[in-house]
């Protein structure tokens, strides 16, 4: 028994090597186990799975056959025995990783190689599991976490490469399109010139999209990477408001500041401006024509506090318990049609990235006011008042 096309030269499972259901994708599974009867122990482990899997199997006895494979073979999963006749603890992981770059490894150890288990997961192993201590069940949850652990790697190592693809052709358009209007040739036609605005707008729309995606992508990962800052508040605000300036010149709004002077605080310059640049944009896209945005800042003894204010048509009081969750885009009803045009990540994000700085972001009830206000609440650190 073997996978399709396999090489003759490594020992197959008699097994265990494939249960056949022809609407389902087998997964693969090279175990690399030396000791016959902890080989067994697996297979067993393996044949409770057959109800539920299509299961291709290989076993590799050493190390050098283990590489032999994987340069062959297409692999999901290699189950790892570290102590191998030629080769012994991590240096086993380190040398079949480079040829198993796209499967997930998963180590198996006795129970007193426990540490040499840990030492391989911080180098790139993605479970373990302990001889003779795990069945059917035990071993699917350990195949699927390390599964879905690996394609995690990969997908950081894809989306941050199609992100900058994508980005580097928007703003090219973008530039192209400014040149255009800046040359005034899109006068000649009349109306030339606003398609050329409108387009630029919704380059930007989508540019917005993109990153908005993509921290939502690497909230995880990024919320133990902030880099916190001394920040002065009124020129990084007016550096926000000049990103979206077309889009405020586009709306006809008008902005107002009521920020003390010199204030400061202690941010992330790149989240704290993706988080004002999100909630800025709700209020310029959602808020009519001709509207007012104001954006309000003061310092209590724990925190600075900005609050972002529009006159727009606001969120309903039976829709306000849901903004913040990913996707959610609210109700078809006219007071809430606001959030019904967009991918419903923004404001889920700015929860994330105010959380993320150990601070919050709340929505103010205004009852008897129109539009809505965001509070934004951070902690007080070395950015203090001067």
């Amino acid at each position: 028994m073997r996978f399709p096309n396999a090489e003759a030269g490594a020992s197959f499972c008699p097994t265990v090597a494939m249960f056949t259901r022809p609407s389902r994708k087998p997964l693969r599974i090279l175990v690399v186990e030396d000791t016959d009867s902890h080989f067994e122990l697996v297979q067993a482990a393996l044949s409770e799975l057959a109800h539920t899997f299509i299961l291709g199997v290989l076993r590799a006895t050493t190390c050098a056959e283990a590489k032999q494979i994987l340069d062959k073979e297409r692999t999901d999963v290699v189950l790892l025995d570290l102590f191998l006749p030629d080769s012994k603890s991590v240096a086993t992981l380190t040398a079949l990783r480079p040829h198993a770059a796209a499967s997930a490894i998963v180590v198996m150890t006795a129970l007193e190689d426990k540490k040499a288990a840990l030492e391989a997961m911080e180098n790139g192993a993605d479970d373990y599991l302990v001889k003779g201590k795990f069945d059917g069940d035990l071993l699917m949850r350990s195949l699927r976490y390390a599964i879905e652990r690996k394609r995690g790697e990969e997908l950081n190592r894809f989306v941050p490469a199609l992100v900058h693809d994508l980005k580097v052709h928007i703003a090219g358009g973008d530039r192209a399109l400014e040149m255009l209007q800046l040359s005034g040739a899109g006068n000649a036609a009349g109306s030339g010139h606003l398609l050329v605005t409108l387009a630029r707008q919704a380059n930007h729309e989508t540019m917005s999209l993109i990153n908005n995606l993509l921290v939502l992508y690497r909230s995880g990962a990024e919320s133990n990477q902030l880099t916190i800052e001394d920040l002065e508040l009124m020129p990084f605000v007016e550096q926000v408001l000049s990103d979206l300036k077309l889009l405020i010149e586009q709306k006809k709004h008008r902005v107002e500041l009521s920020l003390p002077d010199r204030m400061r605080l202690s941010a992330d310059r790149l989240a704290l401006g993706r988080l004002l640049r999100n909630l800025l944009h709700n209020s310029i896209k959602f808020t009519p024509r001709g509207g007012l945005i104001t954006i309000q800042a003061e310092e209590s003894p724990d925190a600075s506090i900005i609050r972002i204010s529009d006159n727009g048509p606001g969120i309903p009081a039976a829709d306000q318990a849901y903004i913040f969750q990913p996707f959610w885009q609210g109700k078809s009803t006219s007071a809430s049609a606001r959030y019904m045009d967009g991918s419903g990540l923004g404001l889920n994000i700015c929860k994330q990235l105010a959380e993320a700085h150990g601070g919050r972001l709340v929505l103010e009830n205004r009852p008897e006011k129109t539009g809505c206000t965001f509070r934004l609440e951070l902690p007080r650190g070395h950015g203090e008042h001067q």
